[in-house]
Formats: C-alpha cells, sequence, structure tokens
C-alpha cells in the first residue's frame, strides 16, 4: 500500500523526536511493500535497577494485564528480560496512532508506569511506522527516534 501523500512531514517536528530515514516516502514504497500503513510497532528497553527485579516483572505482568484487559487496538505487548535480568525489552503492536495515543493515555500507563520508571530507566524508544504528528508529539519526552516504512511484509 502506498502511503497518503498529505501526511505531515516528521522531519519538520520541533520535538526531540529524531528521524533516521527522510527520503520521501513514497520514493521507497513499491506495490510489492504489504503493511498496514497505519500500524506501528514500538521497541523499548529498560536498564533495570540492581535488586529491583522481581519487583520490575511483578509491574511488568501487571501493566501487561490491563492493557489486554483494556486496550483491544494494542496487538502485541510482550516483555523480555535478559538473562542477567538488568534489562528488559518490550515488544509494542498498535493499530494505529490513535491507538498508540490511546495506550499513552490510558490507564495502566498512567497508573504503573511512574512505578516503573522508579526502579528503571528506558534505555531505548523506537517507534516503527508511520506515526501522526500528535502522537510524535505526545513521545516527545521519551527521546523517541522514528523509522519510516520503506517496505517489506508480514504474514
Amino acid at each position: 500500500m502506498r502511503h497518503n501523500r498529505n501526511q505531515p512531514n516528521l522531519t519538520q517536528n520541533s520535538c526531540r523526536v529524531m528521524i533516521q530515514n527522510n527520503k520521501p516516502r513514497n520514493s521507497l514504497l513499491d506495490e510489492n511493500s504489504i503493511m498496514n500503513p497505519d500500524q506501528l510497532q514500538w521497541i523499548v528497553e529498560f536498564s533495570i535497577k540492581r535488586g529491583k527485579q522481581a519487583e520490575f516483572e511483578r509491574l511488568a505482568k501487571e501493566i501487561s494485564d490491563m492493557v489486554r484487559r483494556s486496550e483491544p487496538g494494542t496487538r502485541k505487548y510482550e516483555w523480555f528480560l535478559n538473562k542477567k535480568e538488568n534489562r528488559c525489552v518490550v515488544i509494542e503492536t498498535y493499530d494505529s496512532s490513535i491507538t498508540g495515543i490511546y495506550h499513552v493515555n490510558g490507564e495502566a500507563i498512567k497508573k504503573l508506569f511512574p512505578e516503573i520508571l522508579k526502579i528503571a530507566k528506558i534505555t531505548r524508544f523506537e517507534v516503527c511506522g508511520n506515526p501522526s504528528q500528535e502522537l510524535v508529539n505526545q513521545l516527545a519526552d521519551v527521546d523517541a527516534i522514528v523509522y519510516q516504512f520503506i517496505g517489506g511484509f508480514s504474514r
């Protein structure tokens, strides 16, 4: 699917979000590129404070349960802990920027995310896809890096 030429150019964004590839989207896509143009994938990495692994795991399970129950537009919300249990990667998939915005402003994030940030630090936040300017603005505080879709497929 081709992307809408009327979408805002995110490279003009004044917040701290960096665009890794500022080539025009339409010149990179071809008729064989298959992806829901609205779907977004986020990759978030945390560094966990020493001695806080059990509390971090408990909060990760609790926030995951809340997201599963209250956010139907969240397609994937998976937490992965390294062997040393001092780093975690979260892989999230959203139907659209609207569902991403809903997640950022949802009960799970408002209630539990501050608790997670007391015991862990975000070391990487990547958004893969073509987020709306509103979502980009809402993610400015986490220094998200946006990677625009240029081709490929999902089965």
